[in-house]
């Protein structure tokens, strides 16, 4: 029988105890009897290995909660208690915690004589679970020098344990280990931990494709429409197909015309020499929903082309329009504007399939290039887009198990540890360089990344932060976070508790709760829901998930876009990317970056953003108000004035 729920509070601790107090049931908690049983009593001593009663000792029922402590001789009374049998938990300062049993009869009186030994440190009592949810018995179960294997209820417990700081480390067979880092272990009685493992696959397990999956996993039939499903597609998108020809400047006299009723789509560039040679669109990096980066192929490589497509701002779509624009994320021009194309070492094959494809390993050529292989099938990859594997590994051993053992053969993320369930998404919202330099995280042998391993034993951190710890370059999400007040400590939040990978709500931006209404936020910051709390927290400003000006929502001060995927804008000096610090960051910071450069005027994306140049622009820009502090975001003034008008408000 699994523990009761009182179990999980910090057990004991004379000082601290949450538990009901004597003669009152825990709430919650169950019967050990029928209502209708007449109550009984347990009634006992607690002494010292030599013989001496030991008063204030703390005396703890399990099931139920009931709670008592001695008296000067030694003795307590629990009194009434249902029928039932019962393992009494007793603690004292100075000496080890230790359990006795009780079992009491209707209108009947438990006796127990308790003998506790000399100070042996705190009681960590764990409970493991597998990956179908239910007692695992054997997993090993490690606190600094202590260890047990856990029994039939899936509970291990460790006596003993010195005051202080210990890493909680469990392991099973064939399952993924998990760690508790920085367990406090209290002075004196005890604590509980719950840890449930996650499923793993055996080293050679191979892919079976994400339709495989989806014959039984019908609640993930939607994922094909989601950003990760379309982080690279072939064919022409439909959100890109009809347009006619688009010329996009690509500065220094040069330019790109993308013809996107052609088909294939062609990108047409012409240089400052007026020199034009023309690609034709093998493929599209990114979804289209959200904003694409064309690709041509030459059979051997694949080269990002100099234009992007940029998707409307879903919050402001007559504000920030689809549109396409200069991409520089590689470099097709020099200096002069003459056409310089890029090399094998700025291929797609380098630079991006490996976070927009599932299922390939990966090899240096001779030349320098890098090659990429499908491990199913033929091409360079198994599938296109971050398909169902590429989170949950190979499926080939869950396909062939019982029903009983199929949870144990795969990966599921959310019962990860919060540092490798982080990870899984990391291994793309992360930068990171692997031993080949790549910007992605390989084994020796070339293979990708599977769920549940440290990103740290893979590659090297390659974060590129403001000094406020804010992104200056995409894809540096978990970076952020693990600098955030939500993510510097992995029991606080993460990344699965926001996102939802499946896209079963149906957001862009795989969010569980929309942040249009702040539920996003609010759901968790309950003492801001309130209209009150909001408007003192925010300055006055509501908010109005259907308003034109939208002002009041958590996301535009908090998550403010300080770096371009694709393009930054001109008008606000914002990129595309939210920030996941999550802190409101004071105009100050911007300041500081131009007196860091020792600059009055910088190019957007050469400085950090704050939380206030975009929404006020758009105000502007929606109302004509004129009062409205904005200006342009290239020029140092502007945001001193952003400060101080920050300052006089806040």
């Amino acid at each position: 029988m699994r523990r009761s729920a009182w179990f999980r509070i910090a057990l004991f601790g004379a000082a601290a105890c949450s538990v009901p107090p004597r003669g009152a049931p825990y709430a919650g908690g169950d019967s050990a009897a029928g209502e209708e049983d007449e109550d009984g009593g347990i009634t006992g001593t607690v002494a010292g290995a030599d013989g001496e009663p030991v008063e204030g000792a703390h005396v703890v029922t399990e099931p139920l909660g009931y709670e008592a402590e001695t008296d000067g001789d030694g003795a307590f009374s629990i009194d009434p208690i249902p029928p039932g049998d019962y393992t009494l938990w007793v603690a004292a300062e100075g000496f080890a915690t230790t359990t006795a049993e009780a079992s009491v009869a209707a209108g009947d009186e438990a006796s127990v004589a308790v003998v506790l030994e000399a100070d042996g440190g705190a009681t960590l009592t764990v409970t493991v679970t597998g990956p179908d949810g239910e007692p695992l018995e054997g997993a090993t179960v490690t606190a600094g020098e202590a260890s047990a294997a856990t029994d039939a209820d899936g509970v291990a417990a460790l006596s003993g344990l010195p005051a202080g700081t210990t890493e909680l480390l469990i392991e099973a067979d064939g399952l993924w280990p998990t760690a508790v880092p920085d367990l406090e272990v209290p002075e004196v009685g005890g604590l509980q931990v719950a840890r449930a493992l996650a499923g793993r696959a055996g080293d050679d397990a191979a892919e079976v494709g994400s339709s495989t999956c989806a014959a039984c996993h019908t609640a993930a039939i939607g994922f094909d429409e989601t950003p990760h499903a379309r982080a690279l597609t072939e064919g022409t998108p439909d959100e890109i197909a009809g347009q006619g020809v688009v010329l996009v400047d690509l500065g220094s006299g040069a330019s790109a015309a993308v013809d996107t009723d052609a088909d294939p789509v062609t990108v047409a560039i012409t240089d400052a020499t007026g020199a034009t040679v023309t690609w034709e669109v093998a493929g599209w990096i990114g979804d289209p929903a959200g904003g694409s980066v064309p690709y041509t192929d030459d059979g051997t490589d694949a080269w990002p082309l100099p234009v992007a497509w940029v998707a409307a701002d879903p919050d402001r779509p007559d504000w920030t329009p689809a549109r396409w624009e200069a991409w520089t994320g590689v470099g097709w021009l020099d200096e002069s504007g003459a056409l310089s194309p890029p090399g094998v070492e700025d291929s797609a094959q380098a630079r991006c399939f490996g976070c927009h494809a599932t299922g390939y390993t990966v090899s240096l050529r001779a030349d320098g290039g890098v090659a990429l292989e499908a491990t199913r099938g033929s091409g360079r990859w198994s599938e296109a887009g971050v398909t169902c594997e590429a989170c949950h590994g190979p499926g080939s051993d869950h396909v062939v198990a019982s029903n009983a053992d199929k949870p144990f053969v795969i990966t599921n993320p959310a019962l990860l540890e919060p540092d490798r369930a982080d990870e899984v998404c990391g291994r793309c919202h992360a930068r990171t360089l692997d031993d080949l330099g790549l910007p992605y995280p390989l084994h020796e042998d070339g293979s990708t990344m599977r769920p549940g391993e440290a990103l740290a034993d893979l590659a090297d951190d390659d974060a590129d932060l403001w000094p406020s710890g804010v992104a200056a370059r995409p894809g540096e999400q978990l970076d952020e976070f693990r600098l955030s007040v939500h993510g510097s400590d992995p029991r606080f939040l993460r990344c699965l508790d926001c996102h939802d990978p499946h896209g079963s709500a149906g957001e862009s931006s795989l969010l569980r709760l929309p942040p249009e209404d702040n539920t996003a936020c609010t759901a968790c910051h309950e003492d801001l829901a309130e209209d009150d709390a909001l408007a003192d927290h925010t300055g006055g400003h509501l908010v109005d998930p259907d308003g034109e000006l939208q002002s009041g929502r958590c996301v535009h001060c908090h998550m403010p876009d300080t770096a371009g995927r694709f393009a930054f804008d001109a008008r606000t000096g914002a990129g595309d990317r939210a920030s996941h610090l999550f802190e409101a960051r004071p105009p100050q910071d911007t300041v500081d970056a131009f007196d860091a450069a020792g600059a009055t005027t910088l190019p957007v994306g050469a400085f950090p953003i704050h939380g206030c140049s975009a929404c006020h622009a758009w105000y502007a820009d929606t109302t004509g108000a004129t009062f409205i502090t904005t200006g342009d975001p290239t020029e140092r003034q502007t945001h001193v004035d952003f400060q101080s008008a920050y300052e006089e408000r806040f």
